[in-house]
């Protein structure tokens, strides 16, 4: 897979790949959160 560039957005695949988290934002509440990214084999 290649890696994300300027010229097409990032995808959840890119994130995975490079091991990044997910950063959430309420902006209800101010209430924020990372969440990992976690890949199952297909069983």
């Amino acid at each position: 897979m290649k890696p994300a560039t300027s010229t097409r957005p990032v995808t959840i695949a890119d994130l995975t790949v490079t091991g990044k988290l997910i950063w959430l934002y309420c902006n209800d509440c101010c209430h924020e959160r990372e969440i990992p990214l976690v890949v199952q084999g297909s069983a």
